[in-house]
């Protein structure tokens, strides 16, 4: 009889241990999203003020600007990790559409309000790939976790699912084509 009760305690134990494992791992996705958010909110705080300066300069590529302006809109409204996703790459192609047209205007790359507002979203860019490498890391840990045995129990009595990842699209790994 005492056997059984060692059985049933370890077994008890080895639950509570993948129950606080899978805790942790999803409260990792949490945090990596947040760092994710907080520096796509800094990006999309730039925008307004970026495309102001542009506009100045370069008021014939106005549907360019208003593109850019209303996607920043349409991310801060999206509902899930792959609407922000597509919405993001969008954001991104059309800022590095504006990056181009600047190099049309020399007094645009010379305006130091432009040059720093451009230095802030080059760093802002890079907080943002930090970001989402550590984001898909604890996604991948977590989407592990929640497979393999015997964790899958608890996941799937708790009803765990998988984490999507933050990934960029083809589309923004592309060179932009500017047209004149």
């Amino acid at each position: 009889m005492m056997y059984v009760w060692l059985v049933v305690l370890a077994c008890g134990l080895i639950l509570i241990w993948d129950y606080n494992k899978l805790v942790k791992l999803n409260q990792q996705v949490n945090e990596g999203w947040s760092g994710i958010d907080v520096q796509l909110k800094r990006r999309r705080d730039l925008i307004p003020e970026l495309v102001k300066i542009a506009a100045f300069y370069a008021k014939h590529e106005k549907d360019t600007f208003a593109k850019v302006t209303a996607l920043r809109g349409q991310a801060e409204k999206a509902q899930n990790i792959d609407e922000l996703a597509n919405t993001e790459t969008e954001i991104s192609t059309g800022l590095q559409k504006i990056f181009a047209v600047v190099e049309a205007y020399p007094e645009l790359k010379s305006d130091s309000q432009f040059v720093k507002l451009q230095d802030n979203l080059s760093a802002v860019e890079k907080d943002l790939s930090f970001a989402r490498r550590y984001y898909n890391a604890a996604v991948r840990n977590y989407n592990v976790a929640i497979y393999m045995f015997p964790e899958i129990i608890v996941a799937r009595a708790l009803k765990y699912r998988e984490r999507a990842f933050f990934e960029i699209s083809t589309g923004e790994r592309e060179t932009v084509d500017v047209h004149w």
